[in-house]
């Protein structure tokens, strides 16, 4: 028995250590193919996993500097397909070498997709010459830009042999990298699938607005006005943050293009917060929360504008995106302890702050790079907000339906004499006057009966 269990512990050992040897093989193979350079050729997509990245410490390097630095070995290979750092990191160098194996020039463009860097300044070395430089970012107006574009566009005619391509990388905003490299082509598929996505998300946003814009025009309460200036400010916020408000509204203002984001994040979260205390009916059932909340976002928003006049950019990001997770969580806090008091409309609004908190904590926890990149789970915000909006009208006009019902109900009993059930004097007019303006209008004749019963109350009234 012991010989046997000897013997399979043996197996066991021979065949683990034959897959250690065979997972370290295939490591090795990894790392050798992911030291090879970037074929000009490459499907269209994203190259993060083909770059090699450099922090700088203490002073700003100059691209000299840098090559020497790479070529001493310094840089270390990035093995995810986006480069992620967090919130207010020290500048980056990277460097990914562009093999061209054709006998002619190839043009390919390279975009990082992102619209909120100060500075990226590019440059091709290509047999230790420099040959091209732009400088690109948000520091320089959108006007300056060659090749009009949301993003940061390069384009180049890459020569045969191998290319180098340098990047520096500057932002006080999180330092999140979608590089994408590909023919221009390839740009435009992708472009035209982000304004299809675009398009769709404003279209429904936009409808549900003003929809209960028109609803705040009749109604005239409040929880109708807030929510049209909650989904106003998360149109403007998403389109600061995606470059389209760059573009579109302050092209010229570098100012307004580097500090609108955490601005624009901020009063996003305090309008969502205060519809969300209109909708629960807090500043009636939790007067004491209400108020506080509200002194405490006012503070933030003074502490943001302190923050501004201190240029401490990187910090004002940081409160404003802890405050959308913060808001987040304190919603739902807030619906579960309010759905004893009005369980029918508090389900829609529970089910959608549920969808924007899991949207809003996968995008935040892919800025801060706690988990991989991808187009999902970086626009998964716009997904839960896009629940959100939606199940937030349905509710809203749950509650315009069950106003009507209730208004249609008090009429109803206002014309009810409420100890017969009868037809009161006020049913009488309405029921008559057009009756008696008919008549008038065609000169019709018109008699009226009155009786007059002693001690009606006495008598029954059966339906």
């Amino acid at each position: 028995m012991f010989i046997h269990s000897y013997q399979s512990f043996k197996t066991v050992y021979f065949i683990s250590f034959l897959l250690l040897c065979l997972s370290l093989l295939i490591c090795s193979i990894s790392r050798a193919d992911d030291s090879s350079p970037l074929l000009i050729n490459k499907p269209a997509g994203l190259i993060g996993e083909y770059l090699s990245v450099f922090t700088e410490t203490n002073q700003k390097l100059s691209l000299k500097e840098a090559k020497q630095i790479y070529q001493q070995g310094e840089f270390v290979r990035w093995d995810k397909p986006v480069l992620s750092f967090g919130i207010g990191v020290a500048p980056k160098w990277l460097v990914v070498e562009i093999e061209n194996r054709a006998e002619k020039n190839i043009s390919r463009r390279l975009i990082i997709e992102k619209s909120w860097l100060d500075q990226a300044d590019i440059s091709i070395v290509h047999n230790e010459q420099v040959i091209k430089q732009v400088h690109l970012g948000d520091a320089y107006p959108f006007a300056e830009r060659s090749i009009e574009h949301r993003f940061f566009v390069f384009e180049h005619d890459y020569a045969p042999g191998i290319n180098q391509l340098f990047i520096r990388v500057e932002t006080p905003d999180p330092m999140v990298l979608p590089i994408f490299f590909g023919s221009r082509e390839d740009s435009a598929k992708r472009d035209v699938f982000n304004s299809y996505s675009y398009g769709l998300l404003y279209g429904i946003v936009t409808a549900l607005l003003l929809y209960n814009f028109i609803l705040f025009i009749q109604l005239r309460l409040r929880r109708y006005l807030f929510y049209v200036i909650y989904l106003a400010m998360f149109i403007l916020t998403n389109q600061s943050y995606t470059g389209h408000a760059f573009y579109l509204f302050w092209p010229h203002s570098v100012l307004w293009q580097q500090w609108m984001n955490p601005f624009l994040i901020t009063l996003y979260a305090f309008s969502s917060i205060i519809f969300a205390f209109l909708f629960l009916h807090t500043e009636r059932l939790f007067p004491r929360i209400f108020k506080i909340t509200i002194i405490a976002g006012i503070a933030l928003l003074i502490l943001q504008l302190i923050l501004f006049l201190m240029e401490a950019q990187s910090l004002t990001v940081i409160i404003a995106i802890t405050l959308v997770m913060f808001f987040s969580f304190f919603t739902i806090f807030m619906a579960l302890i309010t759905l004893r008091y009005i369980p029918q409309e508090v389900s829609y609004f529970l089910i959608a702050s549920i969808a924007t908190l899991l949207g809003s904590t996968i995008t935040a926890m892919t800025v801060f790079g706690v988990i991989p990149y991808s187009e999902l789970s970086y626009r998964a915000i716009e997904v839960g907000l896009s629940i959100d909006v939606i199940l937030l009208s349905i509710a809203l006009a749950e509650q315009f339906r069950f106003l009507q019902k209730e208004k249609l109900l008090a009429e109803n009993m206002a014309r009810l004499d409420p100890l017969t059930g009868l037809f009161n004097r006020r049913a009488f007019y309405e029921v008559a006057e057009p009756i008696r303006h008919n008549a008038l209008r065609y000169e019709h004749s018109m008699s009226l009966i009155i009786f007059d019963i002693d001690k009606f109350k006495l008598i029954s009234v059966h339906p």
